[in-house]
């Protein structure tokens, strides 16, 4: 269980040949390459670097990329629910690739998808317009009664309006329509009227907006002088037609989008020619030699050696340790029990390559925080047995597998903590036994003893914080930094169990033992702190007030307000054990309301309710307990002594991304 230790590697051939390099390292398929340093200010005119045109990849990419979201519409591909929930590579042979890379004319297939969807989006756009004059005309599609045309008047302007049947009969009444405007009403529907009137052209703005205000809404007119049962004819083949456009069109995606899982691998093969390509520009050249740097790690230098000198034979190879301060990329390599663990640090960051792996010192404490807040016997062994056949079914991805796996630790750590408190399903062993069973009157109920309950939490966040300090000496002693191990954690155990024993010896007076012990525990750790965490300050000043400050925790490694406030957070461990309990109660008490006397119907309702409340519960509670568990991991614990940002190791030409190559 450690960082995987690496070597520096150092490429050297003809810059002839520097194009051919990052193709043959991606089929070795074991270098993570990084870029060539250039520190050395006498020789920085003398180093040049190179570069590859990656423009025509990127534009393929860009094409691909656009045929791919044009057929996502229309493709027809099953997936099952967790295939939608969560993504995956795309899994081909190299033989499936083959046979995409030459059925896919790239720039043919994507002027046909654009050509497509622009004539699909057309015909809607025309189909949607006259969908809105279908149904101002459509209920007088009877009346043959004259319209005239918008543009068919020299000097005047013609348009139709629809107006409340109430207000189209004011049309007579004088001053009711505007002056120069001449209006007439074609015909009445219901609570409808469907109005025409004629303006001069100057004057057609003004009438318009008077009528508005009047309550006349505009509806298009023909382009021709007809009549009103033809007009609304042609606008019904009109979007006959545009349907008919709009249907031939998708008809013709769809079936283009067959192809989309070959237009999907062709495009995972462009994107990893362009990640191989992109290495061409982390070289550099001096003169008729090309560099490459990169890393390697150490049980694989070997191969890699042998590899080089097969693939490479005219490139030189050295291998190195890498320098102190360098940013070497980060592996991470655990026994297949704390593998699982790995998902927790990769998520919230790896960490430095001189620093330790802390995915062990955390799994234990993960899942038993894990199986406290979730806290049921039955929830565990649901969640045990899901965790362990999505385990089975995601095992080829080692992310997705170590999260299954941790859920499955999380589900056992559940079952136990609820055989612990006679929590199954909530409250169901004391309703199925009845009120005078032991499981009714259990000594370990939390609900019946919280203050208990809340203590237990407590100390397990006290143990915690303890324990994160002992990771901070740890990780100071390993990097050589003796002295920091003992000023910036040691005297931190001097101070924090003397306060504690001094708070413990003020409960009774035949523990006033504890409190002269804690007190003299206490001082020592402190005035070590004070003499210690403002070391680096200039000023003697500085030094002594920076000491004193970090006792508080406003700066320096630690602070006493600081561990009693995460201490305290802890207490969620009882809080969210409590809830998913109460609520699983909350369903027990529904399901035994809903069990009427039919004895069929009856039965039905309560399993209903039993299983689906209860998984539901479930789900909730356990989102809830990873989430909090993770989240006193990453602060509370992390942030004593964790500090993240290496890069990952990703070997060039490594499997990932979009497409995973099988067999």
């Amino acid at each position: 269980m450690a960082i995987d230790p690496v070597k520096k590697v150092w490429l050297v051939g003809p810059a002839a040949e520097a194009d051919s390099v990052p193709r043959c390292l991606a089929r070795i398929g074991l270098l993570h390459v990084a870029e060539v340093p250039r520190e050395d200010g006498d020789h920085r005119s003398a180093i040049s670097s190179l570069s590859a045109d990656t423009r025509a990849i990127e534009a393929q990419i860009r094409r691909l990329t656009e045929i791919s979201d044009i057929l996502s519409a229309f493709s027809k591909t099953a997936k099952d629910f967790l295939s939608n929930l969560i993504p995956t590579p795309i899994e081909a042979s190299r033989e499936e690739l083959e046979a995409a890379l030459a059925a896919i004319e790239v720039e043919g297939l994507h002027q046909k998808a654009k050509e497509l969807a622009a004539r699909r989006a057309a015909a809607q756009g025309v189909a949607g317009k006259t969908r809105e004059r279908l149904a101002a005309f459509g209920s007088f599609r009877t009346l043959a009664v004259p319209v005239p045309a918008e543009g068919a008047l020299r000097w005047s302007r013609a348009a139709l309006w629809l107006a409340p049947e109430k207000q189209a009969r004011r049309l007579g009444e004088p001053g009711f329509a505007p002056d120069g405007v001449a209006v007439e009403q074609l015909g009445v529907v219901g609570a409808k009227a469907l109005v025409a009137s004629v303006a001069l052209r100057e004057q057609a703005d003004e009438a318009a907006s008077r009528l508005r205000e009047r309550g006349f809404e505009p509806v298009p007119a023909p382009s021709q002088s007809s009549t009103l049962n033809a007009y609304v004819a042609a606008i019904e083949q009109e979007l006959c037609d545009a349907e008919r456009d709009a249907a031939a069109a998708r008809a013709e995606l769809t079936e283009l989008a067959q192809r989309r899982h070959q237009v999907e691998l062709v495009l995972g093969h462009w994107e990893g020619k362009l990640e191989t390509a992109r290495a061409l520009g982390k070289m550099a050249a001096t003169g008729r030699a090309a560099v490459l740097v990169g890393y390697v790690r150490v049980r694989d230098q070997d191969r890699f050696r042998q590899a080089v000198a097969r693939e490479l034979p005219g490139v030189s190879l050295v291998l190195e340790e890498p320098s102190a301060g360098e940013s070497v990329p980060v592996s991470l390599t655990n026994k297949a029990f704390f593998r699982p663990a790995q998902f927790l640090v990769e998520m919230f960051g790896l960490p430095s390559y001189r620093a330790f792996d802390p995915s062990a010192f955390l799994m234990l404490s993960f899942v038993l925080f894990f199986g406290i807040c979730l806290g049921d016997a039955v929830y565990g062994l649901v969640l045990l047995a899901m965790g362990l056949a999505l385990r089975r079914r995601y095992r080829a991805y080692p992310g997705l597998r170590n999260f299954f796996t941790l859920l499955s630790y999380g589900a056992v750590s559940a079952f136990l903590v609820g055989l612990a408190t006679a929590t199954a399903a909530a409250d169901l062993p004391s309703r199925l036994f009845g009120s005078e069973s032991i499981f009714a009157n259990w000594p370990l109920d939390p609900l019946k003893k919280p203050v208990a309950a809340l203590g237990i939490a407590l100390f397990l966040g006290i143990a915690n914080q303890f324990w994160a300090i002992g990771m901070k000496f740890r990780g100071l002693w390993l990097q050589g930094d003796k002295w920091g191990a003992l000023f910036d954690a040691g005297f931190w155990f001097l101070l924090l169990p003397g306060l504690l024993l001094l708070m413990v010896g003020q409960v009774s007076p035949e523990l006033a033992v504890l409190s002269r012990v804690g007190g003299w525990l206490a001082l020592a750790g402190a005035v070590g702190l004070v003499l210690t965490q403002g070391r680096n300050e200039q000023s003697l000043v500085g030094k002594i007030v920076v000491g004193i400050v970090s006792l508080y925790g406003i700066v320096g490694t630690y602070g006493c307000v600081s561990f009693i406030g995460d201490t305290l957070s802890y207490s969620r461990l009882l809080a969210l054990g409590l809830t998913t309990t109460i609520v699983g109660m909350a369903v027990n008490i529904i399901a035994e309301l809903v069990k009427v006397d039919v004895v069929l119907l009856g039965s039905l309702l309560f399993l209903a309710v039993m299983v689906g409340g209860h998984f539901f519960n479930l789900l909730i509670s356990g989102l809830g307990a990873f989430i909090h568990a993770a989240r006193l991991i990453f602060v509370e614990f992390f942030g004593r002594f964790y500090e993240p940002g290496a890069q990952r190791f990703v070997p060039l030409g490594a499997p990932g991304g979009r497409i995973r190559i099988t067999g």
